[in-house]
């Protein structure tokens, strides 16, 4: 049992990596093709309007309407499915991001920010790093469990800890746009 869990969320993490580094990579080259090279300074400033626009957003001090899809991972793949192969499917799923709804507005930030680098490697980090955010609750939730009958109880703890969960965006969404505002001072790259 332990070893079929251990396959299943494996699959799940790297398909989503994958997809991630892909959309990150892919933003990095729309970046370097629609960019200009010189100047990049007003392109990191929109990168920090996006990022602080988020922050009011989360924030609650703006009801600013970021887009997003209006989709949830499909459920019926668990069933008749082989469960690896449906994990795999939700991975790559949910790691290209823009296929389903968003929790929190800071994905746009990070959008504008791998087009801004205009460098397709640090676009693919910039995603799997955010993915690698994503995938650790499905690694630490049997953590959190006794037997797998009390996930609905995880699952309310969960929601009930919502405004941790936005204070903890706020945070890294005032970290994201102190680097890119030092990086604008300075004048170097992000």
């Amino acid at each position: 049992m332990k070893s079929r869990w251990l396959l299943n969320v494996t699959g799940y993490t790297l398909a989503g990596a994958l997809a991630s580094a892909s959309v990150g990579a892919a933003l990095g080259f729309l970046g370097a093709a629609l960019l200009p090279e010189q100047p990049v300074a007003p392109g990191r400033l929109v990168a920090l309007g996006v990022g602080l626009l988020a922050l009011a957003r989360t924030l609650g001090l703006a009801a600013i309407p970021f887009p997003q899809p209006a989709r949830q991972t499909r459920d019926v793949w668990v069933k008749g499915s082989n469960p690896t192969i449906a994990a795999i499917r939700w991975g790559l799923d949910i790691g290209l991001i823009y296929t389903t709804r968003f929790t929190f507005p800071g994905t746009w930030f990070l959008t504008a920010v791998a087009v801004v680098a205009r460098e397709p490697a640090f676009g693919a980090a910039v995603f799997v790093a955010y993915w690698i955010g994503r995938a650790v609750s499905v690694w630490l939730g049997p953590l959190l469990m006794r037997d797998a009958r009390e996930t609905p109880q995880l699952l309310m703890a969960v929601h009930h800890q919502y405004s941790g969960f936005r204070r903890t965006h706020a945070v890294a969404l005032i970290m994201g746009a102190s680097v890119l505002t030092v990086s604008l001072v300075a004048g170097s790259g992000l």
